[in-house]
């Protein structure tokens, strides 16, 4: 029987953009949440405040004036080949496209002016509420533009995209051997389907179905053996690994200890909101986690819900939606 291969395809609509100058009318201005959220728009001025106020609309420049947040503060920033870290201080003067992040110190938005849609968790945001900009399937172009084919097993993660690149997981072949019955990452060029990387990683279930997450430069995978990796995600270069709890409480007699069937496979897919990495694990804990601007991750906290047991069974809230 030949084997099934997986198929991505994606179908992409180029546009090109011209650069400006912050003086002139329709200067590019990116207002990023820090949450996956951001919105593009255009505005004119001299200064970081009179380009903000010619932009967005009200509410919007008043979250950005309001300054910081725990360890988030709106930051102002520059295109040059790059967004340039300009300070907090909105009577500065800008000239060329503006961001407005509001980011940890260290950190950048991920869209850029010439490739401005960008896809970074699960969702789009950490409400999981975006819409795409892109046209999906609707009236696609025949031949598609590329299509890859693995031998490392399918891709069950969702697809995250940053400037010109794609990232996703796939979870080993089903009964394979060696390297292809493992996990593995692959960062594409989006525009080519070409292997810019790929990392391969330890097997844990045999399947990986959560979604990385775009913070910044760095790329973030939980995978099912326990691992969570942050990689540079232009070089694929690996900045930090944790390893989270996969096992779930258990009685005396070794026996989970609530009703249900378990997967052991480790951290669930993150989110990033406001300068915190979020996931539960399948050990049935909740991790929240700060990344620093040199890819190292710390614990915020964990939270592990109680695990009591009485005459009537389980009656902790441990391995339970909450």
């Amino acid at each position: 029987m030949k084997a099934l291969l997986p198929l991505v395809a994606v179908l992409l609509l180029i546009t090109p953009l011209a650069p400006a100058s912050c003086a002139d009318p329709g200067v590019d201005v990116l207002v990023d949440f820090g949450n996956g959220s951001y919105r593009w728009s255009e505005g004119s001025g001299g200064t970081f405040a009179e380009v903000l106020g010619s932009a967005v609309d009200g509410d919007v420049a008043d979250r950005v004036r309001s300054g910081g947040q725990g360890v988030c503060e709106w930051r102002l920033y520059v295109w040059e080949d790059g967004w340039k870290y300009m300070g907090t201080d909105l009577s500065a003067p800008c000239s060329g496209a503006v961001a407005f992040g509001f980011y940890p110190e260290g950190f950048a938005p991920a869209s850029t002016p010439e490739h401005r849609t960008s896809w970074t968790m699960l969702g789009g945001s950490s409400s999981a509420s975006n819409v795409s900009a892109s046209h999906g399937q609707r009236d696609p172009a025949m031949p598609v533009e590329w299509y890859n084919t693995y031998t490392t097993g399918y891709v069950d993660s969702g697809l995250v995209v940053a400037g010109d690149m794609l990232y996703h997981t796939t979870g080993g072949t089903y009964g394979g051997v060696g390297e292809d019955a493992d996990a593995w990452v692959y960062a594409l060029d989006r525009f080519t389907g070409g292997v810019v990387w790929k990392h391969h990683e330890r097997k844990g279930a045999g399947y990986e179905v959560t979604t990385p997450l775009i913070v910044g430069d760095y790329l973030l995978v939980t995978f099912t053996c326990g691992d969570v990796v942050c990689f540079d995600r232009f070089t694929g270069e690996v900045k930090d690994v944790m390893e989270v709890g996969t096992d779930p409480p258990v009685d005396a007699d070794g026996d989970v200890l609530w009703d249900g069937r378990v997967f052991y496979t480790g951290g669930t897919t993150p989110v990033y909101d406001s300068g915190t990495i979020y996931f539960g694990t399948s050990s049935g804990t909740v991790m929240a986690l700060s990344l620093s601007p040199e890819g190292r991750f710390d614990v915020v906290w964990e939270h592990v819900p109680p695990s009591d047991t009485g005459s009537d069974g389980y009656s902790g809230t441990r391995g339970c939606f909450y």
